[in-house]
């Protein structure tokens, strides 16, 4: 796993052009939040991408990203102790809950999930009108997914999976074996719960754990490749992004339920890529932490990568998701910022 304070030291690499603008989401349009300033703009073959600064949010560092239930987006800090909503009006609303966030989720009821690593540890839940509670304690959670058996997943730093029924306090928790660490997780097309997963012997694992617990382990084919964010496509396959053995070439990999991996090169890549998401047009998208955000077409895995300018510092993407406007969105925690690519 890379540290946060590893993803805020990477810099920023030059793929292509991209837009950077000041201060909150639009559904397709300019930002109208008072306060908002553009810092710069600049085209790609697709459209924009836009870096948006967040006012009121000095010093903060926005890791996992989530929509909403209104046509927002919802993300979580590790510094401060807030969780931010941010509407199609532009507007900016931040909600203290505690620090060290790391990922956050939709659940049940119009309520945010999200994870946090301060106090012991523990999962909160949020709703659009900054009524909050903590749904459970005593874990050490990391990533958030909502997945089958009307449960919250979870991977647990300890090295498990848990599942907490919503409406619930109690969760099932379903160990790895020694030395194993889950990292991402999504729920699949199989009705399965699906996650990268590091050991400390190598080779790495994609992991797939079916509702009543039992697990299966599918091998990389390199021996010591590290892993990071996991999705769906819209090819029925799990999509994951990841590293070679020297830790000099990023890799995407794809995993089909039947657990048959295939790994590809991206070009040019920082060693680091972190989150992946599918998007719109049936193609996926990952952020690299050499500061780029890049696109897999499916069904040719043709890979394209466009940088984030780096004028104000570390701009480094970090978790991505689609947007209710159908654009891809992503965090930037170096910046204290959010970015948007366009996707048409």
């Amino acid at each position: 796993m890379v540290a946060v304070c590893d993803w805020l030291a990477k810099g920023a690499g030059t793929f292509a052009r991209i837009t950077v603008l000041a201060a909150a989401i639009a559904a397709g349009s300019a930002p109208a939040a008072a306060g908002a300033r553009l810092l710069q703009t600049s085209p790609h073959q697709f459209g924009t991408i836009s870096q948006y600064a967040l006012p009121g949010c000095g010093g903060c560092e926005p890791i996992g990203i989530a929509p909403g239930y209104r046509h927002d987006l919802w993300f979580s800090t590790f510094l401060p102790g807030a969780v931010y909503r941010m509407d199609l009006a532009g507007g900016l609303t931040a909600f203290p809950v505690g620090g060290n966030n790391y990922g956050i989720a939709h659940g049940l009821r119009g309520r945010m999930w999200f994870a946090s690593r301060a106090d012991g540890g523990s999962i909160g839940w949020i709703d659009e009108n900054g009524v909050s509670g903590t749904a459970l304690k005593g874990y050490d959670p990391l990533f958030l997914a909502p997945g089958p058996a009307g449960s919250m997943w979870f991977s647990d730093f300890s090295g498990a999976i848990g599942a907490l029924p919503f409406g619930t306090h109690k969760a099932a928790t379903f160990q790895l074996p020694a030395g194993h660490s889950p990292e991402q997780l999504v729920a699949g097309p199989d009705g399965n719960v699906w996650f990268t997963e590091e050991t400390q012997s190598y080779p790495n694992v994609i992991g797939r754990l079916t509702p009543s617990g039992q697990l299966t382990e599918f091998p990389l084919p390199g021996q010591d490749n590290d892993v990071n964010g996991i999705a769906v496509g819209s090819d029925g396959n799990l999509w994951f992004t990841a590293s070679n053995a020297t830790d000099t070439q990023g890799l995407i990999g794809r995993c089909t339920t039947s657990g048959q991996i295939t790994m590809f090169p991206v070009p040019n890549a920082d060693p680091y890529l972190w989150g992946i998401a599918a998007g719109p047009d049936d193609d996926l998208y990952f952020t690299d932490l050499a500061g780029a955000i890049g696109r897999i077409s499916l069904p040719s895995v043709t890979i394209t990568e466009y940088a984030v300018p780096n004028e104000y510092g570390s701009s480094v993407p970090l978790d991505i998701v689609m947007g209710a406007d159908k654009n891809m969105w992503f965090t930037l925690p170096g910046v204290g910022a959010v970015g948007r690519f366009a996707t048409r």
